[in-house]
C-alpha cells in the first residue's frame, strides 16, 4: 500500500509542473515504483489469511523471481526508451506522453499480474465460509475492485499506447475505494486475515478469467471506437463512473442480508418456496458423501447448512460410543471462538443429567426462553453475533431414538428468523445426517470386530501352542526328583528344555515380524547372489538341495529380507518332504522377469486350502506351524513389486516362485558395459 500512495504522489506531483521536461522526470520515477508493484502484490495474494501458504511461496516461487527481477531489468536497459514526448497536430496543440517499448512491457506485465492478483484472492474467497467469509468479504472486495481498476487502466495505457491522465484520477479513486473499505473490515472485525486452507488445485472455473478474458475484448473494442469517434476524455470520465458503480454492486450483490430479504421478498409476493428442494438435495448428498470418518462428515455438514442458510455459525457434537461424552466434530467457527473439544458428561435419559437432550424430531431455540434444563445447551455453542445475530437451534441426531449427537444452527444473516420452512428443512437434514453418520459407526464397529476376532483367532493359535509347551515342561519337572540323578533323563531334559525355547523364541519373532512396519533397502543385484547363503542354510540344517543358479537380473532387491523369504520357502520345503528327499531350487528369467523357485516332492497342498487360506496368517498345513512366514514372505515380495506363484497338489509336491521386475535403467547400463 506505500508503494501504491506513493506512486500516486508522483503522479500528482508531475501533473502539477509546468514543463514537459519535469512532467517527463517525475512520471520515469513513476514507473520506477510500477516496477516493484507485481512481485509485491502477486505475494501478498499468495499469503493472504492462507494457513498453508509456505506450500503456496514454494509452488510460485519460479513466476514471483521473474516478477521481482524482470520489471527493473526492463526499466534498466530501457530507460532511454521509456516516455517520449510528442506533439498533437489535430485539434488543439498539445502534448502527449507515449510509451516506449520498455514502458509498454512493463504495462504488460502490470496486467498480468493483476489478473493473477484477482485470481489468487479469489481461490482465498471461496476457499471461505460462514464466519471467515464475512470477515474477508471487504478486503476482498476492496482489493479486487483496485486490481481490476488496474487491469483496466493499464490496458487502455496499451491501447493508446500514451500515459492518460484520467487513468491517474482511476486509479487514486480505486486505492481510496479499497482503503476505505480495508479499514471498515478491520473496524467491524477487529482483525486483518484469518487462517484458511484453500486446495492448490487451480481454478479451472475462475470467474477472474472468464471476466478478464471479456473485458480484455469488449471493453478494448468500445475504447477503440470511442476515439474514433473523438470522445476520449468523455469515454474515460465514464469509465471512472462506471468503476464505481461496479464497486457498489458488488457490495449489494455479496450482501448476505441483501440475499437473505430477496429470498423472503419473492417468497412472501410470489407465493413460492424459498429452496428449490431437488437443487438442495442435490448439493447436500454430494458435499456429505465420500467421507470416511464421521469427523470428516461432520465438517462438510456444518459447511454446507452455513452456505445454504445463511448461517455463519454451525457446529455439530457427536457422541463417543459409550453415549456419555461429547465431542465437537465439525464447525464453521473460527478457532478463538471454537468451544472446548471435550463436553461435560452427560447421563443420557437420567434426571441428574447437567446436558438435558432436546426430543428426538424436535427443533430447540435456545434463545427462546428455553426449559432451565436446555439452558445448559448453549454453552457448546456461544453467540458470535450478540446483537443481532439471530437465533440459535439446537436439533438433536438421532435414528430409531438413539441419540448420536447434537446440530447447532445461529448467527443467521441479518438476525432473519427460522421460518417454519427452514425448521422443516434443518430436521429432514438432521435425520439424513443421523442415518449417514451411524453407517460410518457402524462400519467403524465392523472394522473393530474383524481386526478382534483376527486377535482372538490369533491368542487362540499362540495358547494352543504355548499349553503343548507348558505341559511338556511340567511333566519333565514332575520327573526330574526322581530321575535326576539319571545322565540320559537329565541330557533329554536339557534337549527338551532347549526345544521349548526354540518354539517360544520362534513364536515371538512371527508376532514381531507382524507388529513392525516392514522397511526394505532396496539395492541392485542379482537374484543368483542368494546362492551363498542358501547352501550355507543347507549345510546348517542337513538339508539335501539340488541347486541351479543361472543369473537372474539385474534387479532392485533388499538381499536380508529376500533372504528370509528363501531361508522361510526351504525350511517349509524341507518339513514338508520325506528323509532324503531333495529341495529344488533354481534362479533364471522368465517372460522378461526375475525367477527364484523353490520346489519339493512332499505332501502338497489342497486346491481350496490355497484359495481360501493360502498366505493368510495362522493358517497352516504344518503340526507345529505359525502360519505367519508364507503370510510375512508375501508381504516382502509385494513391497520389492514383486509377486509370490505358488502350485501344488497334494502328495505331489510344491513349488513356489519368487518373480521380481526387472530394472531396466540397470539392464540398458550393464548392456552399454559389455
Amino acid at each position: 500500500m506505500l508503494l501504491l500512495g506513493v506512486e500516486a504522489a508522483l503522479n500528482f506531483l508531475g501533473y502539477r509542473e509546468d514543463l514537459l521536461v519535469d512532467l517527463l522526470y517525475w512520471q520515469k520515477l513513476r514507473y520506477v515504483v510500477v516496477s516493484l508493484l507485481p512481485s509485491v502484490w502477486v505475494a501478498f495474494s499468495l499469503v493472504y489469511s492462507r494457513g498453508n501458504y509456505r506450500e503456496y511461496l514454494q509452488k510460485w516461487r519460479t513466476p514471483l523471481i521473474l516478477l521481482g527481477f524482470a520489471p527493473p531489468l526492463l526499466l534498466l536497459f530501457g530507460r532511454d526508451a521509456l516516455l517520449n514526448a510528442v506533439m498533437q497536430t489535430d485539434g488543439a496543440l498539445q502534448w502527449n506522453i507515449e510509451l516506449g517499448w520498455a514502458a509498454h512491457a512493463l504495462q504488460f506485465i502490470l496486467v498480468g499480474a493483476s489478473v493473477l492478483v484477482l485470481m489468487n484472492l479469489e481461490q482465498t474467497f471461496r476457499a471461505s465460509v460462514g464466519t471467515q467469509r464475512w470477515r474477508l468479504k471487504l478486503v476482498i472486495i476492496g482489493l479486487g475492485a483496485f486490481f481490476a481498476a488496474r487491469v483496466y487502466a493499464a490496458s487502455q495505457t496499451l491501447l493508446y499506447r500514451s500515459v492518460l491522465e484520467n487513468m491517474g484520477l482511476l486509479n487514486s479513486t480505486a486505492l481510496i475505494i479499497a482503503c476505505l473499505l480495508v479499514a471498515v473490515s478491520l473496524l467491524r472485525t477487529g482483525e486483518f486475515s484469518i487462517d484458511i486452507y484453500p486446495s492448490q488445485t487451480a481454478l479451472h472455473r475462475s470467474i477472474v478469467v472468464i471476466a478478464a478474458g471479456a473485458y480484455l475484448v469488449v471493453v478494448g473494442l468500445l475504447a477503440k471506437l470511442a476515439s474514433w469517434l473523438g470522445q476520449t476524455d468523455q469515454f474515460q470520465f465514464n469509465a471512472l463512473i462506471v468503476f464505481v458503480s461496479l464497486v457498489l454492486l458488488a457490495l449489494v450483490l455479496m450482501s448476505d442480508r441483501l440475499r437473505e430479504r430477496s429470498n423472503a421478498w419473492l417468497s412472501r409476493h410470489f407465493q413460492r418456496p424459498n429452496y428449490d428442494y431437488r437443487m438442495i438435495w442435490n448439493g447436500f448428498t454430494t458435499a456429505v458423501s465420500g467421507h470416511a470418518t464421521e469427523a470428516e462428515t461432520s465438517d462438510a455438514l456444518a459447511r454446507w447448512i452455513s452456505q445454504t442458510l445463511n448461517a455463519l455459525s454451525v457446529s455439530v457434537w457427536l457422541f463417543e460410543d459409550k453415549g456419555n461424552h461429547l465431542q465437537l466434530a465439525g464447525t464453521t467457527l473460527d478457532p478463538e471462538q471454537q468451544p472446548a473439544r471435550a463436553a461435560a458428561t452427560i447421563a443420557v435419559g437420567q434426571e441428574e443429567s447437567r446436558l438435558a437432550l432436546p426430543p428426538a424430531g424436535q427443533v430447540l431455540d435456545l434463545d427462546d426462553k428455553p426449559a432451565p434444563k436446555f439452558a445448559a445447551l448453549a454453552d457448546l455453542h456461544p453467540r458470535v453475533f450478540p446483537t443481532k445475530g439471530g437465533h440459535r437451534l439446537a436439533l438433536p441426531l438421532t435414528f430409531s431414538d438413539k441419540p448420536l449427537g447434537l446440530l447447532f444452527v445461529g448467527d443467521r444473516v441479518n438476525g432473519i428468523p427460522f421460518t417454519l420452512e427452514d425448521r422443516d428443512l434443518l430436521q429432514t437434514v438432521a435425520d439424513q445426517a443421523a442415518n449417514l453418520l451411524n453407517g460410518l459407526r457402524l462400519s467403524r464397529r465392523l472394522i473393530d470386530a474383524r481386526e478382534m476376532e483376527a486377535f482372538q483367532s490369533m491368542s487362540t493359535f499362540f495358547v494352543h501352542d504355548l499349553k503343548n509347551t507348558a505341559s511338556s515342561l511340567s511333566l519333565m519337572l514332575q520327573n526330574l526328583p526322581r530321575h535326576f540323578d539319571n545322565p540320559a533323563f537329565r541330557e533329554d531334559a536339557l534337549r527338551s528344555i532347549k526345544k521349548s525355547v526354540d518354539r517360544i523364541n520362534h513364536m515371538i519373532e512371527s508376532l514381531s515380524a507382524l507388529r513392525r512396519k516392514l522397511v526394505i533397502d532396496p539395492k541392485p543385484g542379482d537374484l543368483e547372489q542368494l546362492r551363498n547363503s542358501v547352501e550355507q542354510l543347507a549345510r546348517d540344517r542337513g538339508i539335501h538341495l539340488q541347486c541351479d543358479f543361472q543369473p537372474a537380473g539385474p534387479v532392485h532387491f533388499d538381499r536380508s529380507q529376500i533372504e528370509r523369504v528363501v531361508t522361510n520357502l526351504i525350511i517349509n520345503a524341507h518339513e514338508a518332504s520325506a528323509e532324503g528327499q531333495p529341495i529344488e531350487i533354481r534362479t533364471g528369467l522368465a517372460n522378461g522377469m526375475a525367477r527364484l523357485t523353490v520346489a519339493d516332492h512332499g505332501s502338497g497342498m489342497s486346491k481350496e486350502f490355497m484359495q481360501t487360506q493360502l498366505f493368510r496368517p495362522f493358517q497352516t498345513t504344518k503340526k507345529t506351524g505359525t502360519g505367519i512366514g508364507l503370510y510375512h514372505s508375501k508381504m516382502i515380495v509385494d513391497a520389492h513389486g514383486g509377486r509370490m506363484e505358488v502350485q501344488s497338489e497334494p502328495g505331489a509336491g510344491t513349488r513356489f516362485s519368487i518373480i521380481l521386475p526387472i530394472n531396466k535403467a540397470l539392464d540398458e547400463t550393464s548392456r552399454t558395459d559389455r
